[in-house]
């Protein structure tokens, strides 16, 4: 699911309860994001409010599964594209490992392929 997937005219309340089903999202970090989310600014932190809840909302069991009728553990996996951890998370997030990918710049071969240096992952 992402945004792109919503038609024009189409609702976006109804399309951010597709989270509600879904087993995992991934979040781009960037500076603009989290002050988005700090000052509870539109779509964005309403988007992230219900990840939060949902995510937050989780019972654990004593034997480490999940409780109740979902089978599966719903996931944030939280990518920081620009800026820093500081500077770009949510506090909510700050103790999720990130992947960084601040330094990842791919360019393209002469033939046309990608090339994404290894240092950089």
């Amino acid at each position: 699911m992402h945004d792109q997937q919503l038609k024009y005219g189409g609702d976006f309340d109804e399309f951010m309860k597709l989270l509600d089903e879904v087993d995992a999202v991934i979040i781009l970090l960037t500076p603009t994001y989290r002050r988005k989310v700090v000052e509870r600014q539109g779509g964005v932190y309403e988007e992230y409010r219900r990840i939060w809840a949902r995510f937050s909302d989780q019972k654990i069991d004593g034997s480490g599964h999940i409780a109740g009728n979902r089978p599966a553990r719903f996931e944030i996996i939280p990518i920081l594209f620009s800026g820093s951890m500081s500077d770009a998370t949510p506090p909510e997030l700050k103790n999720l490992n990130q992947l960084d990918l601040t330094g990842l710049r791919a360019t393209r071969k002469s033939r046309g392929e990608f090339d994404v240096p290894v240092h950089t992952l």
